[in-house]
């Protein structure tokens, strides 16, 4: 029931302390790709209580010129400008976030630079056409990437354990409205959810990219859970109740796809990255690995597409015991998992009384979501 996690969501977050964002910001990725990120009003689905794993901080308002004079230094900052650039707040079509006359400011600096590739982040919900196409034409003949949250494929999932309430429905029309307004389109994925396992982990991430390529995205973008401060994750990781995914999830999910989407899988958030706003607690867990070996290949995957750069690894004993682990049953099921911990989260975030009066109405919509989803999948 998306009203109760909104509601642990909002609770959780009320002590966020708000920051003064800087008067610029950017960073150089590599050679061909570099992150301009420019402060806004905030995230409008962090207020409403979405995103159990997210938080990027509470910027304090800036104006108008502060948000334009922002990508104008990051611009004028590097180096040399690469050829893709990420020049993004939370979410671009959102005119709370980001007010329309601001974003197309933003874009007509943009549209002077010899950058090639520009991508923006939004949410499905906002995707309309007449903005995404306004953005394509102010940045004259560029490509205009919109990076879509959409973290999964699977309702339940994405209500249930990540909090997100919009449907697949939505993401499907957020990509075509958005194509056919002359964008690129980029979903993102999430792999580390609350309350699932690792092999679900790997099953939904799969599932998930041959769903969202399938119904049109350009590209998907597999980043796995760093755990931030001020989150619900946050919350069950300190209790024991949630653990992030190692980098071998990534790495299986990628052996275990079909070769002819590696091409247009990419991956972010491997290693942790330096942002305004809020710093992670713990990244992705790697108690099983070599490191170097790991980081190197997911790298070099990012460069090539190939796959097969793997294979070496799957010799490795800390490659075969976290495989070993990952391959061990639980007799829960995903919606017996979640329940056992409602009652845990509501008494100590919402209080007993809280939970006393809505406990059959969230746990009667829990059991009736996942035999809506389960008809859905048979």
């Amino acid at each position: 029931m998306a009203s109760f996690f909104h509601s642990v969501n909002r609770r959780i977050r009320q002590d966020n302390v708000p920051f003064v964002p800087p008067a610029a910001w950017y960073q150089l990725i590599d050679d061909d790709f570099g992150e301009i990120w420019f402060p806004s009003h905030g995230c409008s689905w962090s207020v409403i209580g979405t995103c159990s794993m997210c938080n990027y901080g509470v910027p304090l308002p800036p104006t108008d010129d502060q948000m334009v004079g922002a990508v104008a230094l990051a611009l004028a900052s590097f180096e040399r400008l690469p050829s893709r650039l990420w020049v993004s707040s939370f979410d671009v079509l959102d005119p709370r976030d980001v007010p329309v006359d601001v974003r197309r400011q933003i874009y007509r600096l943009l549209a002077r630079t010899p950058t090639q590739i520009i991508i923006s982040e939004s949410h499905p919900l906002c995707v309309r056409f007449a903005d995404v196409k306004e953005c394509v034409d102010l940045l004259e003949g560029k490509i205009f990437g919109l990076e879509l949250g959409i973290e999964t494929m699977n309702d339940f999932v994405r209500n249930w354990c990540l909090h997100k309430n919009f449907l697949t429905r939505h993401v499907h029309r957020a990509i075509d409205v958005a194509r056919a307004a002359g964008a690129e389109v980029y979903a993102n994925l999430f792999v580390g959810a609350p309350f699932l396992t690792t092999m679900e982990w790997i099953e939904d991430a799969i599932d998930s990219t041959r769903t969202a390529l399938d119904a049109g995205a350009d590209s998907v973008v597999l980043l796995p859970c760093h755990v931030k401060r001020g989150t619900l994750c946050d919350w069950l990781y300190q209790r024991g109740l949630y653990r992030p995914p190692s980098l071998w999830t990534v790495m299986e999910i990628l052996i275990r796809v079909e070769p002819r989407y590696w091409p247009r899988i990419k991956l972010s958030w491997i290693l942790t990255k330096e942002h305004p706003g809020h710093p992670q607690l713990i990244s992705p867990i790697d108690e099983h690995a070599s490191p170097r070996s790991l980081l190197s290949a997911l790298s070099k995957f990012n460069q090539s597409a190939d796959g097969t750069i793997f294979q070496p690894l799957l010799s490795f004993p800390e490659y075969i015991r976290w495989h070993k682990e990952m391959k061990l049953n639980t007799p829960d099921t995903l919606p017996d998992r979640i329940a056992k911990c409602l009652p845990l989260i509501a008494k100590n975030i919402m209080g007993h009384q809280w939970w006393h009066l809505n406990e059959r109405s969230i746990t009667d919509n829990l059991w009736k979501d996942w035999n809506l989803a389960q008809k859905h999948i048979h």
